[in-house]
C-alpha cells in the first residue's frame, strides 16, 4: 500500500517538474499585468480617495487572476496530455489508471495552490506603491491631506478576492476548498477518456467548475452579510 502511494506521489512530482517552467512564465506575465493595472488605476485622480481594495478590484486584477488560474490548470495537465492520458513516468512506474489520475489531481492542486499564494503575495506587495501613488495624486488635487486610510491589514481584509484565497472562518475554508479542489479533481478526467466519453467529461468538468466557483462566491457573500448584520 505504501509503495503504491509512493509511486503515485512520484508521478505527481514528475508532473510538477514538467509544468514548473511554463507556470513561472504565466505568473511572470500576470505579475507585470497586475502591476501595470494597479499602478495605472492608482494614478487616476478619480481614485485618489478610494481605498486599496476598490483600486485593486476595479483594475481588472481579478480577471488577470482568473486567466492565470485557468492557464495554470491547463499547464498542470501538460504531462497527461502529451501521451494521451499516460506519462512516461506512468509507464516507468507501472501505475494503474486510478494512480495516474490521483497523481495528476495532486499535481494540479499543487499548481493551483501556488497560483493562489502568488496572488496573495502580489496583492500585498502592490499595496505599498499603489498607496504611495494615490497619496501623491490626492495631495496635488485636494485641499486637505490624504493618507492611506485603513492601513495594510484592513485593506487585505476588505479585499473580496483575498477573502477567498485566505480563509479565516469555517465557511471561508469551505469556499477555498471548492475553489482549489473542484478544478483539480474534475479537469484530469477529460484527458483520461476518449471519443464521446471525453465530450461528456468536458461537460461535467465545466459544469462542476462553474458550480464550485458559484458556491464559493455564495459562501463568501453569505459570510460577509452575516458580518455586516453583526
Amino acid at each position: 500500500m505504501n509503495s503504491s502511494w509512493n509511486r503515485t506521489l512520484r508521478l505527481a512530482g514528475w508532473n510538477w517538474y514538467i509544468c514548473r517552467k511554463p507556470l513561472a512564465v504565466i505568473l511572470g506575465l500576470a505579475t507585470v499585468a497586475e502591476a501595470v493595472l494597479v499602478l495605472w488605476q492608482s494614478s487616476r485622480e478619480a481614485n485618489s480617495t478610494a481605498g486599496y481594495p476598490a483600486v485593486f478590484l476595479g483594475s481588472l486584477c481579478p480577471v488577470v487572476f482568473v486567466a492565470a488560474y485557468l492557464a495554470a490548470l491547463a499547464v498542470s495537465l501538460r504531462a497527461l496530455a502529451q501521451l494521451s492520458g499516460k506519462t512516461r513516468a506512468g509507464y516507468t512506474l507501472h501505475l494503474s489508471r486510478s494512480q495516474i489520475y490521483l497523481g495528476q489531481v495532486a499535481a494540479s492542486a499543487m499548481v493551483l495552490l501556488v497560483v493562489m499564494a502568488w496572488q496573495v503575495l502580489t496583492a500585498a506587495i502592490l499595496y505599498w506603491p499603489a498607496t504611495a501613488i494615490r497619496v501623491q495624486v490626492a495631495a496635488r488635487s485636494l485641499p486637505f491631506p490624504v493618507t492611506g486610510a485603513g492601513g495594510f491589514w484592513n485593506a487585505m481584509a476588505e479585499n473580496f478576492l483575498l477573502r477567498l484565497l485566505l480563509p479565516v472562518t469555517g465557511r471561508g475554508f469551505l469556499a477555498w476548498l471548492l475553489f482549489l479542489l473542484g478544478p483539480a479533481v474534475l479537469a484530469p478526467g477529460i484527458l483520461l477518456h476518449r471519443g464521446a466519453r471525453r465530450v461528456l467529461a468536458i461537460c461535467v468538468a465545466l459544469a462542476g467548475a462553474v458550480c464550485c466557483l458559484v458556491l464559493a462566491v455564495m459562501v463568501l457573500y453569505c459570510q460577509a452579510a452575516l458580518v455586516d448584520v453583526v
